[in-house]
């Protein structure tokens, strides 16, 4: 069983990362189609924007999902933040691990542009979608 965790989506292409996470009922997070959902739902969030801060333009709709998310999982303590990668470096790597590495690095340093949050811990990476190149990755612990 996992408690707690993130799914991630980034795009270096449209210097974006996304970040789902969860303080409680993390396996409920895991379903295949909460997952399927989050890559869909970051992937329409690509197809609205040309820039990072675009994404402002459609913060109803990221509370929506926010909101949908909360219900779906039966927490309060759920988290959704994006982040600008435009102003820092890609996301690089070629394992989970080293993915997983530049990602805490991103939002170690840098401060979201959009956050909407119940979930203030750290958690750990269970997934990370790379939606330039279609392709995700389990990070096991």
């Amino acid at each position: 069983m996992v408690y707690s965790g993130a799914l991630v989506a980034f795009s270096n292409e449209k210097n974006i990362l996304i970040i789902l996470k969860v303080c409680e009922n993390a396996d409920k997070l895991l379903e295949g189609k909460n997952v399927k959902d989050f890559i869909k739902f970051s992937n329409e969030i690509l197809e609205h924007i040309k820039e990072p801060t675009d994404i402002l333009d459609y913060y109803t709709h990221v509370k929506m999902l926010y909101r949908v998310i909360k219900e779906r999982l039966q927490t309060e303590k759920v988290g959704f933040y994006v982040y600008d990668l435009e102003v820092s470096y890609p996301i690089k790597g070629n394992t989970p691990d080293e993915l997983e590495r530049a990602i805490e690095n991103e939002a170690l340093i840098d401060k979201p542009i959009l956050a909407y949050s119940r979930c203030f811990e750290d958690v750990p990476i269970l997934l990370i979608a790379d939606l330039d190149s279609y392709k995700t990755y389990e990070v096991r612990r």
